[in-house]
């Protein structure tokens, strides 16, 4: 019997030691699992209080503009304006076909794409450039344009 008490005696000091490293302000929440030990739900509801942010950021290319044309091996750089009143986290830039991508975590929101060498033939190729902001709840949206990469007609 003795042993079971000391067993019960240093399980009761635990509990209390883990009691005390709960921060202020979650006794409302967990006091009423503390008050009633048989029960397993609590009478008192949690709702958050802060309200989630779901307005998408803005986001527009400034440079270059649509149907651009830029010669093989050359430098195409992609500009765009993007605003959230939360802020910007990121902005992603992709060209597609190629899978050519880039991350920009800070203003200005600019990629300095090295384009690829002459194509097979040698003529030009269409690429889709797509710019997507990130505002700093997660929300996001894109944008896109159409550039030619090649010999110009």
């Amino acid at each position: 019997m003795p042993r079971k008490r000391i067993i019960l005696k240093r399980a009761l000091t635990l509990f209390t030691l883990i009691l005390s490293l709960i921060p202020l302000g979650c006794e409302e929440y967990l006091g009423e699992y503390l008050r009633e030990p048989y029960s397993s739900t609590p009478t008192t509801q949690y709702t958050p209080t802060e309200k989630m942010e779901t307005t998408l950021p803005t986001i527009n290319i400034t440079s270059p503009s649509k149907d651009s044309h830029f010669p093989w091996g050359g430098t195409a750089v992609i500009r765009v304006n993007a605003y959230d009143a939360s802020g910007i986290q990121k902005v992603t830039f992709s060209a597609i076909p190629g899978g050519h991508s880039y991350t920009a975590y800070s203003e200005p929101w600019e990629w300095y794409w090295r384009l690829p060498g002459r194509s097979g033939d040698g003529g030009a190729q269409w690429y889709s450039i797509t710019a997507t902001a990130y505002d700093n709840y997660g929300n996001s949206r894109s944008t896109s344009i159409h550039i030619r990469v090649g010999k110009e007609y």
